[in-house]
């Protein structure tokens, strides 16, 4: 391919992934934890209230620092509509996408470039996270800064992506404590010597990443903080467990997979009494089925182009290009940091913890299609093409069937989510209000 069907490729790329994102917004509906961030964003849109702690973490103690609940109630300020933080976080993860494009661009060239675009932005993972409220849904954009300010620290320090690196990590855990993999991914690679830290900008990027903590502060000098520190499990719970490591494992391959798991599968399209005597429905559900286990079986592929490009040292120090090697080493620390957060934390990990490391695990996934992106054996390009193709329809499976994006008739079980809806937000219009029966 010309270098200019390879831009075509990646605009082609853009287009779709945002196509489907703008198609996942619309569709957004409110569960109940998104009804917790909508009751604090909308405390902050009233009253211009902000907290000094936001919502309770999932080992209990409460997140620090008032930024989520900035991040969901100005957008509620400019537009009473539940939807309208749902539209940050997908510009969020537009801005994350423009930085990575940049990043790579300048290390592993276009075709690299679009490659690892059609991997990461058409990904099931990330466009499942792009249009409903969520903390860990905003940790895409502080991913890609923490990658690029990484890139841009690997030869020498300098003052201000060295202020991003500690700013982004510092906001990151005001919104999810599944940062710790990036906190880990730095320390990994301060410890290799694969960045160097510009220490008066980290200084400036810690003090302004922790402007949102002065509610926190104020309340703890006051007294009236409540404790942050989990109180489910212990620190090293993982390890001891050794099930919840081997799980973050696991999740590192079905990042870069088709499989995005219980999201598919907990669709209408899967629930046998919805097709009940229709024969037609039942051909669409086995044909469903059938996509499933493609999903799953992409799983192995992950697992070949980890093992392939982690084992690539000794090809990448003979072509000498010190970009793929740095940015290999970004991706083998981004593993063992998943692995090492996994071990520490006190509760088991989850597939919301892991999408902050979605970049890095689309990496090896991306290298090894390059490799093999004109390779003689033509099952090997129509299985790269296969791959790729098949992420619309995962898509849009879980796009119209998933209860978090389900439009039209509200679920009986819901309805009471629909009447506190509108109740925080009385200007909100929901669409067809009808209680139907959701077994």
């Amino acid at each position: 391919m010309s270098t200019r069907q390879h831009r075509q490729l990646l605009l082609s790329v853009i287009l779709l992934g945002l196509a489907l994102q703008v198609f996942l917004i619309l569709r957004a509906w409110v569960l109940s934890d998104q009804l917790w961030c909508l009751r604090l964003g909308q405390e902050f849109a009233q009253t211009g209230h902000l907290r000094p702690f936001t919502l309770p973490m999932s080992g209990g103690g409460i997140m620090p620092g008032c930024l989520l609940q900035f991040l969901i109630g100005f957008p509620l300020k400019l537009w009473a509509n539940f939807k309208a933080p749902n539209l940050l976080i997908g510009l969020f993860h537009l801005a994350a996408m423009f930085i990575l494009i940049v990043t790579l661009r300048q290390t592993g060239g276009l075709r690299f470039t679009a490659i690892f675009l059609a991997i990461y932005w058409l990904s099931p993972w990330r466009l499942y996270h792009s249009g409903f409220i969520w903390g860990t849904n905003f940790l895409f954009l502080p991913a890609a800064v923490h990658f690029w300010a990484c890139w841009k620290l690997k030869d020498r320090p300098g003052w201000f992506p060295s202020a991003a690196l500690l700013g982004v990590l510092v906001l990151g855990f005001q919104l999810h404590a599944s940062v710790m993999i990036l906190v880990v991914v730095t320390f990994m690679l301060l410890v290799r010597k694969l960045i160097r830290i510009e220490w008066r900008g980290a200084l400036l990027g810690v003090a302004l990443g922790a402007l949102p903590l002065v509610p926190s502060i104020s309340a703890l000098l006051e007294g009236s903080l409540p404790s942050f520190v989990p109180r489910k499990g212990f620190i090293g719970y993982g390890l001891l467990r050794v099930h919840p490591v081997l799980k973050s494992i696991l999740y590192w391959f079905r990042l870069g997979s088709l499989d995005i798991g219980q999201r598919f599968r907990r669709t209408i399209f899967f629930r046998h009494e919805w097709y009940h005597g229709h024969l037609g429905r039942e051909v669409l559900r086995g044909g469903l089925i059938f996509l499933y286990v493609l999903a799953i079986l992409s799983v192995f592929l992950c697992v070949i182009s980890t093992w392939w490009y982690f084992r690539q040292r000794r090809r990448l120090d003979l072509d000498g290009n010190q970009s793929q090697i740095w940015i290999r080493s970004y991706a083998i620390s981004s593993f063992f940091s998943i692995i090492i957060a996994a071990c520490l934390s006190p509760v088991t990990m989850q597939g919301w913890y892991m999408v902050v490391a979605l970049h890095a695990a689309c990496l090896p996934v991306a290298a090894w299609i390059d490799h093999h992106w004109r390779a003689p054996k033509r099952w090997i390009t129509y299985m790269i093409f296969l791959f790729i193709l098949l992420r619309i329809p995962i898509v849009l499976t879980f796009g119209l069937g998933h209860n978090i994006y389900r439009k039209g008739p509200i679920p009986e079980k819901f309805h009471g989510i629909a009447q506190r809806v509108r109740e925080i937000l009385p200007a909100d219009v929901l669409e067809d209000p009808v209680v139907i029966e959701d077994k």
